[in-house]
């Protein structure tokens, strides 16, 4: 099992025993570490929806995912357009130049915060275009 936590002001505690769950905590412990506790799980989600759509372009070839995901912002109120603007594009850029050799998409997960703080990740990953499981993080 590893364990991590950041600054008691920013506490992030992640259990992860899969090597994919364990994937997704790196990819999103720069947002993670910055974020309050009780929005680890809505990062998670969004960085799982980056990771996917980053992973699908590189199957399919373009970045049509990865615009869809920042048009789905284009309609919403400043503040904060710009700034969830400027994460999706750090995401994206972070999985591509750092995560891209990992070419599996996640597909069933679920997090949960256990009653000793820890935030757990399951992740069942998917390799070329979803068709079938690759293996399951606990």
């Amino acid at each position: 099992m590893k364990r991590s936590r950041s600054s008691p002001d920013h506490p992030i505690a992640t259990t992860d025993r899969g090597e994919y769950s364990g994937k997704i905590f790196d990819f999103a412990r720069p947002w993670l570490e910055m974020a309050p506790i009780d929005a680890h799980e809505s990062i998670l989600q969004l960085a799982i929806g980056i990771w996917n759509a980053v992973t699908v372009d590189g199957w399919q070839g373009g970045t049509h995912h990865v615009d869809a995901q920042i048009a789905g912002l284009a309609a919403d109120p400043e503040p904060g357009r710009s700034f969830m603007l400027s994460v999706l594009r750090e995401m994206a850029r972070r999985k591509r130049e750092r995560f891209g050799a990992e070419t599996w998409g996640v597909g069933d997960w679920s997090v949960r915060r256990t009653p000793d703080g820890d935030l757990r990740l399951r992740v069942v990953a998917r390799e070329g275009h979803g068709e079938r499981p690759v293996r399951r993080s606990p």
